[in-house]
């Protein structure tokens, strides 16, 4: 008998009336399986609650509930003592922040105010970049960033500074054996920022022609270092480092440490390191001297005149006692006679044809008699592009195109000079009476310097002779 959801009320004459006899079913339920060598006779019932009628005073209600039956080995494929919620998770890679990261700097000259050295067989101080050879270069460039703490990159105005990681490693995941394997960071996830701002991705980068950042006060260099950082990011992170370096001419480079120098790194040794990125190089991803020929020497030719020879005070025999000193780059190149320097033609300068002294380099601008062509005799640095020379006359007079005969003997000077900045200068000087007998002498002084910064003479300046003119040098009185 099923149960009535709607009840008759509590004082209804007959409580049997709340339950209603189930219908007998028919058909067995199709999806029971039935066991048994009677199993055509079963009839199993659907749910529901029944009334024992063989003793209905007992008033036992029971439910069937069909239920279908399994053989053991069915159940057994199935099961499982497994307890999953006490397994670890499986591990989701990377899981964790970056490892390693190694920074270092290439075409650095010297190594300023580190806090010490780790490792004595890697100590990176030296007196001048040619203390090392380029193979010495080529392995000890990286010693500051393995043997020494927090130290200070020092590089040469017009030298480009390298700086580069290797084997930037992400995480570690097990391969199919369950070995671990190195995961590297992705180039692109390797960030570089100059004071805080984002100046470039990738496993290298390239700050070419450093201008100058330290200052040179009363004979005292002021170094405040430029801080470059260098961020390595995975999913689960970042790590960063940072690197420290300025920049100094090579003539203010005993202001730091060692000795001063002439020329910058990249000029001495006629190249510069490169980031390799060729994979199948077994210096991949490392730095590789790279030699380039923009570095090599020019050949600089300039003349000079004595404002004022011959004149007053100023006789040709005053010159001709006194020496004339010449300087480039504070390293004396000449000291003659002031007369060797300038003088008046003569006619035994024409014996010993001493107007001709750039014939042997540039043949073209004479005339067969010796003397330059007209076209090219005594003008300006116009024309100097014909004859493939460099034009840096300012408006003065062509040295190479100088005739003496018209102008005046003048000696040409030539010296060499790589890419970076220099300095010519040029002094004589003798007594003078000041003035009527007795009042005492002073000295008559031609002095003259001329200045050339990085901007000048750089890897863009062709590869060919430079003309720097005529420099005409007026005097001036010292007690």
């Amino acid at each position: 008998m099923a149960y009535n959801p709607n009840p008759p009320p509590a004082d209804a004459d007959n409580y049997e009336d709340a339950f209603t006899p189930d219908p007998v079913p028919t058909t067995p339920d199709s999806s029971l399986k039935i066991l048994g060598a009677n199993a055509d006779n079963l009839v199993i019932g659907r749910n529901g609650y029944n009334v024992t009628h063989d003793t209905p005073g007992d008033n036992i209600i029971s439910r069937n509930i069909p239920s279908a039956l399994f053989d053991e080995s069915d159940v057994l494929e199935l099961a499982s003592t497994t307890i999953y919620e006490l397994l670890p998770r499986p591990v989701t890679y990377p899981n964790t922040p970056p490892i390693s990261l190694d920074v270092f700097a290439a075409n650095w000259s010297r190594i300023y105010n580190f806090g010490g050295v780790t490792d004595p067989s890697k100590d990176p101080n030296i007196n001048q970049v040619t203390d090392w050879s380029i193979e010495d270069w080529g392995v000890r460039h990286k010693w500051p960033a393995v043997a020494t703490l927090d130290p200070t990159y020092i590089f040469f105005t017009q030298d480009p500074a390298l700086f580069y990681t290797q084997k930037v490693i992400s995480h570690y995941e097990p391969d199919e054996d369950g070995r671990p394997q190195a995961v590297m960071v992705e180039d692109d996830k390797i960030v570089w920022k100059l004071n805080g701002q984002e100046v470039h991705r990738g496993w290298y980068m390239d700050l070419s022609a450093l201008s100058r950042t330290v200052q040179v006060v009363m004979d005292q260099a002021i170094i405040v270092p430029k801080i470059l950082s260098i961020e390595a990011t995975n999913d689960a992170g970042t790590i960063r480092k940072e690197i420290k370096y300025a920049a100094i001419d090579s003539d203010d480079s005993a202001l730091v440490t060692g000795g001063s120098e002439v020329d910058n790194f990249s000029s001495t040794f006629q190249g510069q390191f490169v980031a390799d990125e060729d994979a199948a190089s077994d210096n991949y991803r490392s730095a590789i001297f790279w030699p380039d020929p923009r570095y090599g020497p020019r050949d600089v030719y300039v003349r000079f005149h004595w404002d004022g020879f011959g004149k007053g005070r100023s006789k040709r025999r005053k010159f001709k006692k006194a020496n004339a000193v010449l300087r480039v780059d504070g390293t004396v190149v000449s000291m003659k006679r002031a007369t060797t320097i300038f003088d008046r033609w003569q006619n035994i300068d024409s014996t010993h044809n001493r107007h001709q002294d750039a014939l042997a380099a540039f043949p073209d601008i004479f005339n067969d008699n010796g003397r330059v062509k007209v076209k090219y005799r005594n003008q300006g640095g116009a024309m100097l592009s014909e004859v493939n020379v460099t034009d840096w006359t300012e408006g003065r007079k062509s040295a190479l195109f100088t005739d003496e005969q018209t102008y005046g003997n003048s000696k040409l000077f030539k010296f060499k000079k790589k890419p970076g900045p220099f300095d010519v200068s040029i002094t004589t000087g003798f007594k003078v009476r000041k003035g009527s007998a007795g009042r005492g002498k002073w000295t008559r002084h031609w002095s003259k310097t001329i200045s050339y910064d990085e901007s000048q003479l750089n890897l863009d300046t062709p590869l060919q002779p430079i003309d720097l003119g005529v420099v005409h040098i007026s005097y001036q009185h010292k007690d």
